[in-house]
Parts: structure tokens; sequence; C-alpha cells
């Protein structure tokens, strides 16, 4: 049964200054030490912020509800991605894109 579906969209430009802004101590807020081994541009970190945050739009509950950090998405580099968080009675299916400047997730959360 559908739980709920998130979406959100990132403009990576924006998110670049937020990271030139406050670097290290924002990456270490919101991604874990296995999301960070996977990103290779900001392009990558935007979207994996824009699925946080569909995520928790998924279930209807608003930023900082559960830590960021614990909300890993994770595969990418020819893998499926996928969100791996401490909510185990709910799956979740996640698709990202980026593209001209913009990143979007959307979640569909389902129990």
């Amino acid at each position: 049964m559908i739980e709920g579906v998130g979406i959100d969209v990132v403009d990576v430009e924006r998110f670049r200054k937020i990271l030139e802004r406050w670097g290290d101590r924002f990456l270490k807020k919101v991604f874990s030490e296995r999301e960070l081994e996977l990103v290779g541009s900001v392009e990558s970190l935007a979207v994996r912020f824009a699925a946080k945050e569909a995520f928790l739009k998924s279930l209807g509950l608003g930023l900082m509800k559960v830590p960021l950090r614990e909300i890993e998405v994770l595969g990418g580099k020819g893998k499926r991605p996928y969100i791996s968080s401490p909510l185990k009675d709910i799956k979740f299916h996640v698709s990202l894109s980026h593209s001209a400047g913009i990143a979007v997730a959307v979640v569909v959360a389902e129990r």
C-alpha cells in the first residue's frame, strides 16, 4: 500500500553557494560518510539532498523530523539509487535526475 509520495527540486547553483558558505560543516550535518564516498559532483550532492527532502515529504514530515544524516541516498554510478533509513517497516522507491542546473528527486513510500 502506498503511504505517500514526495518530490523535491533543488537549484544546483544555489546549492553550490550553500556549500561554499558552510563547507564541511554542512556536509557532515546532512550527508553520511557512505554518501560522501559515492559523490563525484555538486549535482550529485544536490540530487541526494532533494531525495532527502522528498523522503520527508512522502511521509508528511517536516525538515529535521528525521536527522538528514540518517536518511542515506545510496547507489548511483550505474546502480539503482535507494534509500536507507531508520524506518525499516516502510520501503522507499526513489528516482533521481539532474540537468541544466536543476536536481529533482521523487520518493514513493510503501508500507
